[in-house]
């Protein structure tokens, strides 16, 4: 039987809706650090669906069109569930887009300059899947950049006034700033995670030792790490007179990126200048 035109005309449009509200779904990002996230949502804005990356959430994987990743050694559990899924996205991991952190740390927000060019990329991509909202993107990185001004500038004034000092490290957590810093790190006993835990492992002898002698204008932790050994070494660094500054590999939920990290580089710039008194 025939169906009236009417009807014919109705389910069309129906149709047509349909596929117009489908082509203009929000893009679908996954993020495998709360680091990352942040950048996301920044660039985004409400014009995305973003998700933390669980390798258990297969059926979001698949369904991804975006997803960040740190690379390397941190993630390398996420990055294989993406890879072993039916994911035909875009990967975007921060590990490429850094051009001054080595093998020896995986803690890529520590570089600045690539977490602009990570943010550009995701930018580009997301005008790629969605050109009405391409304006939202741009004007969004456009912000982000100016954000990350003050960043460069604190940079250039600890470089100016304070590069070559000397500095112990519990961790290579904060290994990429100091770099750039040309900071002298005294000891290179903890330039790798697996010898970080074997240094502190017999109470941390080598930093009691350098500390005792004053062998660095500062001591650099990570504040996350819970030791009794640590929490011993960074009491003694205060009270010999090498000030202890603690950093954190993870972004406070409270904080931007460009806040968390303005606030690291702050308290070192304490920490150095209690050094200089």
């Amino acid at each position: 039987m025939r169906r009236p035109i009417a009807l014919l005309w109705t389910t069309g449009f129906l149709l047509c809706a349909a596929t117009q509200a489908f082509a203009r779904a929000k893009p679908l990002v996954l993020a495998s650090e709360a680091v990352y996230a942040d950048i996301a949502r920044q660039i985004g804005g409400d014009r995305i669906v973003l998700h933390r990356l669980d390798p258990h959430h297969k059926q979001w994987i698949a369904a991804a069109n975006i997803v960040l990743l740190n690379g390397g050694e941190l993630d390398a559990v996420a990055r294989k569930s993406v890879l072993d899924g039916r994911f035909k996205g875009k990967i975007l991991e921060a590990k490429r887009f850094s051009t001054v952190i080595g093998p020896s740390t995986p803690y890529y927000w520590y570089d600045f300059k690539g977490m602009r060019g990570l943010a550009a990329a995701f930018a580009a991509s997301l005008e790629e899947l969605d050109p009405p909202n391409s304006a939202h993107y741009s004007h969004n990185l456009f912000r982000f950049d100016a954000s990350m001004i003050p960043l460069s500038a604190k940079m250039k004034n600890l470089w100016k006034y304070y590069r070559k000092s000397t500095v112990l490290v519990t961790d290579n957590l904060f290994q990429p700033v100091l770099e750039l810093l040309e900071f002298v790190i005294v000891d290179t006993a903890f330039e790798k995670e697996n010898e970080n835990r074997m240094a502190l492992a017999d109470g941390g002898a080598i930093l009691r030792k350098d500390i005792a002698q004053k062998k660095a204008s500062i001591l650099v932790y990570d504040s996350e790490q819970q030791s009794p050994v640590l929490t011993k070494l960074v009491a003694m660094a205060n009270q010999t007179g090498v000030p202890a500054v603690g950093v954190r590999k993870t972004k406070p939920a409270s904080l931007s990126y460009q806040e968390w990290m303005i606030r690291e580089l702050n308290a070192l710039h304490g920490a150095l200048n209690e050094a200089a008194q």
